[in-house]
């Protein structure tokens, strides 16, 4: 292989030292540039199982998360569970005393017991919260199953999941419980969208939606 050459003070040419090397990797790189190498397309099959898969992951995470939103709702809808309808006073007033380590059953852990208790005793309010609960429920479950305004559903239900995790403040086996892994996981997607799986792909797409961006974002 014959060196390139390179420019000296008395004009002359001498031999670049690393010409050799730098032209092996001005091949390789238009090689890759031009996607003729096998390398290339290897990696780029690569990279696009790779994002089917995450897709995949993100549908599973959805569905399973929204039915779990969605099931909640029903019973509660339908009062599957004792044939009653469903009330959060009982809740607020009696179930959010919280629990810690080792804490007294009967001992109020909980330091905004006394706010939830106080919304207990305002009927009109609490008509409001029982149908908020409801609603929101069934809505957030259907539309992350469905994948229809994600990141806005996964964004509520994290909310919603935080207001359940201060209020019901159960931490006998620790921190971590339903409610926080319910709204980490709701929050994740609200933070990485959809994925492909999901109908905001396809309504994404619509020029109405194309001019808003914060309407295209929150769709995922």
């Amino acid at each position: 292989m014959e060196q390139y050459d390179r420019p000296t003070r008395t004009g002359l040419t001498a031999p670049h030292p690393n010409s050799y090397y730098l032209y092996i990797r001005s091949i390789e790189f238009i090689g890759l540039a031009a996607g003729s190498t096998p390398d290339r397309r290897l990696t780029a099959k690569g990279a696009g199982n790779y994002v089917e898969t995450k897709d995949r992951g993100i549908f599973v995470l959805r569905a399973v998360v929204g039915f779990g939103f969605l099931f909640a709702g029903l019973d509660k809808l339908f009062m599957w569970a004792n044939g009653l309808p469903f009330t959060a006073k009982g809740f607020l007033a009696f179930g959010s005393t919280g629990s810690w380590l080792g804490s007294d059953p009967k001992a109020i852990v909980n330091p905004t017991h006394g706010f939830w208790l106080s919304l207990s005793t305002n009927a009109g309010l609490m008509h409001s919260i029982d149908t908020l609960v409801v609603f929101g429920e069934c809505a957030v479950g259907i539309a992350l199953i469905i994948g229809l305004a994600t990141r806005f559903a996964g964004l509520c239900g994290a909310v919603m999941m935080a207001l359940f995790y201060v209020a019901n403040w159960s931490f006998a086996n620790g921190p971590v419980n339903e409610q926080l892994m319910y709204g980490v996981v709701a929050g994740t997607i609200a933070f990485v969208g959809a994925g492909a799986y999901a109908l905001d792909t396809a309504v994404a797409k619509l020029p109405v939606f194309q001019k808003v961006p914060v309407i295209k974002y929150a769709l995922g």
